[in-house]
């Protein structure tokens, strides 16, 4: 447990909460708080279930981010009860229920295995459908490759799926994932009266909503922790596809650990330049070992499935990893520095309730640290790895961020990162051109 005055509250959630909040913070809007979900009795006598960790952004929005449990089944729940309930109990609003028109899916271009390894991105956006489902006693169902007869199964999953959901009758559809850029463009003017949501990509329609995230600012926070935790001065970064997506979250980190330590070194790999290269844990694992044998101390990855490697890495060498999307801490206990969270459940979530309220709009939506779409997590796997300076500087420059002091560099295909220049890095695991 952090030491530095810790004072607790009850509130109401699913099961009891007992709530404690540290005295880091300056006020309440920027406390970061832990919860252990118990189950139980009245009188406060029940079982403790789990930890995780609570924290109140602007005006009613909470970051909520629980550990990772050895059950993947069990982590799912815990995250669709934390989620759920921050959202009926703290905002005090009465359910949202959707009108008998809004049949709503998610797709998801690959037979990814909710709940396992590396799975963070696609778990997310399922607890956000499933969230929504429940608050809004709407049904969401999920559709993958494999729900799709045919040859069509075979070919992109992307457009299969989305395909699919059309000729199913679904009036709204989120694509979780950029995969979904092309099929939504080509398909949205052929269907004008169903809403499509785009994470990770923007599609110019009037019936899309294109949802992006402020990755680097996040990354910009996780660079600061590795920076200060940094004992060798020596940190690196590996990606997964060779994308503008991914230079992102690279280009700030880089910028973070520079803000803090301009001398640090900072190693960049790209795994491949296809999007399989989210999708091979032991290129990650070598990437990151090079780094380490290196002399690194402290890898990033922004990989999906493939950063499994890099955390496995971490642990054979006895250094660091930092996760990313998902709560990654817990997948190597004392070698996890921290994950930069994103939180495509909110994205996903927040685009159907605004749906059955009737205020969604089609467009691009933008979610950074102002709207809770990105953060760092922190719990009991790595509490005791973030000292007091490192909690001081990275809240310190969250704030910073928040009002526009600090402006974080976005990666662009014209313009590039100012602090490091990708084309330079070495080769990736395929030939194939960059997208």
């Amino acid at each position: 447990m952090v030491s530095g005055g810790w004072k607790a509250f009850r509130t109401q959630l699913p099961g009891k909460a007992l709530i404690f909040c540290n005295a880091y913070a300056k006020d309440w809007n920027r406390a970061r708080c832990g919860m252990r979900i118990q189950k139980g009795g009245g009188g406060g006598g029940g079982m403790v279930k789990d930890w995780a960790w609570l924290r109140p952004c602007h005006g009613f929005t909470w970051h909520f981010e629980p550990m990772r449990s050895q059950r993947p089944g069990l982590r799912i729940r815990t995250l669709l009860i934390v989620l759920l309930g921050v959202i009926m109990s703290l905002r005090d609003t009465p359910p949202v229920l959707a009108s008998e028109s809004l049949r709503p899916a998610l797709l998801f271009h690959t037979d990814v295995a909710l709940g396992e390894q590396g799975a963070g991105y696609f778990e997310l956006a399922a607890v956000g459908a499933q969230a929504f489902a429940a608050s809004a006693d709407t049904p969401v169902p999920m559709i993958f490759p494999r729900d799709v007869a045919g040859d069509a199964r075979d070919s992109d999953g992307a457009l299969a799926t989305t395909r699919f959901a059309l000729e199913q009758g679904y009036t709204a559809v989120v694509g979780a994932g950029f995969n979904y850029a092309g099929p939504f463009a080509a398909l949205a003017p052929e269907y004008p009266d169903v809403r499509f949501v785009l994470i990770d990509a923007v599609v110019d329609a009037p019936n899309v909503e294109s949802v992006l995230f402020r990755e680097e600012q996040g990354s910009y926070l996780v660079g600061i922790l590795a920076a200060l935790f940094s004992d060798a001065g020596h940190i690196g970064f590996v990606g997964g596809w060779d994308a503008p997506i991914i230079r992102k979250f690279g280009c700030g980190f880089i910028q973070g650990a520079l803000s803090v330590r301009p001398d640090i070194t900072v190693d960049v790999a790209m795994i491949g330049h296809t999007p399989q290269a989210f999708y091979q844990a032991d290129e990650g694992e070598r990437l990151a070992g090079a780094m380490f044998d290196a002399g690194a101390d402290v890898v990033y990855h922004a990989a999906g499935q493939s950063g499994d490697g890099v955390i496995r890495a971490a642990l054979d060498h006895d250094a660091y990893a930092i996760g990313v999307d998902i709560n990654q801490n817990g997948g190597a206990p004392g070698h996890v520095l921290t994950s930069m969270l994103k939180r495509v459940d909110i994205a996903v979530f927040s685009s159907l309730q605004r749906m059955a309220r009737g205020t969604w709009s089609a467009g691009l939506t933008v979610l950074g640290l102002s709207e809770g779409g990105v953060d760092w997590a922190l719990d009991r796997h790595n509490v005791q790895l973030v000292s007091e300076r490192m909690h001081t500087a990275v809240e310190n420059a969250e704030f910073d961020i928040r009002t526009g002091v600090i402006n974080v560099a976005v990666h662009t295909e014209e313009d590039g990162c100012p602090v490091h220049d990708f084309d330079t890095d070495g080769d990736a695991a395929d030939s194939e051109p960059r997208p």
